[in-house]
């Protein structure tokens, strides 16, 4: 089960400071108790991904494609031209994601 996902200078997605910031299945009562051990009775049941148009809903799904991929092949096809592409400077950072 997926808790958390966070990705940052992926697509759209330039910054991600904390995987809070980013994908959170933790209602948002228990988010600030950082010492807070979750059971699975506390974490949200779905979740929805909405908004308008080009926000990057699409791009949250291929990122978790990109990072299944990137585990069991250890190097996905088009790595290197999946940067964010706001900022020239992107193209020679890396492509950070976490989950939990």
């Amino acid at each position: 089960m997926i808790v958390r996902f966070a990705m940052s200078n992926f697509r759209t997605f330039d910054y991600c400071t904390r995987l809070t910031d980013c994908i959170n299945m933790v209602p948002s009562k228990f988010r600030n108790k950082s010492n807070h051990i979750l059971s699975e009775d506390e974490l949200l049941k779905s979740s929805v991904f909405f908004g308008t148009n080009g926000v990057g809903k699409t791009n949250i799904i291929k990122g978790l494609e990109f990072f299944k991929e990137l585990v069991l092949s250890e190097k996905p096809l088009g790595v290197g031209d999946n940067y964010c592409k706001f900022n020239p400077e992107n193209q020679w950072k890396p492509i950070r994601m976490e989950i939990e």
